[in-house]
């Protein structure tokens, strides 16, 4: 259900700066350094995790966007739904919304069996409260993934809540 995309050297912190027609510069934009440097290990791990975890995972390596409900049609079943952070299911109006910059999926069969994943984004430059669904009957949420730290790992407290801050 699709690749992973990496270009030669993402996994190391390599950078076009912005540039996606890079192929035609003969310049630093589209050379790659494979010079190990040791700050490049934690992004190493970080890309390596994520990997592993799609490897893992049954809903990311079966993932299937055509089967999403972000336009208002109910629920159950569905493999994808989308969420503001406040917790409602997100309208055209949201995803056309200039300044929305952040959303939530709900990943997995929400109401049937299965795994089920529930990923947070937030392009802001600003933390984001975001409200967090009900997991499920006898369930909780496990956080796995913090990109707001350095390694990728999570930091939770003793006690977590149903609403958490993205940034």
């Amino acid at each position: 259900q699709g690749t992973p995309h990496f270009l030669a050297g993402d996994e190391m912190g390599r950078s076009q700066l912005g540039n996606n027609n890079a192929y035609c510069q003969d310049n630093q934009i589209s050379w790659v350094n494979w010079q190990w440097r040791p700050e490049d290990e934690r992004l190493l791990a970080f890309t390596q995790q994520m990997m592993a975890l799609r490897a893992e995972s049954s809903v990311f390596a079966n993932l299937q966007l055509s089967d999403d409900s972000w336009n208002g049609a109910p629920t159950s079943c569905h493999q994808v739904n989308w969420y503001h952070p406040d917790g409602h299911q997100l309208t055209d109006q949201d995803w056309h919304a200039p300044m929305g910059q952040a959303f939530a999926m709900d990943i997995g069969m929400q109401q049937c069996e299965g795994e089920r994943w529930y990923v947070l984004f937030n392009a802001s430059d600003y933390d984001i409260q975001f409200r967090l669904p009900p997991p499920g009957e006898g369930l909780e949420w496990i956080q796995t993934i913090d990109t707001a730290t350095n390694d990728g790992l999570p930091f939770l407290p003793d006690d977590i809540k149903r609403q958490v801050a993205v940034g």
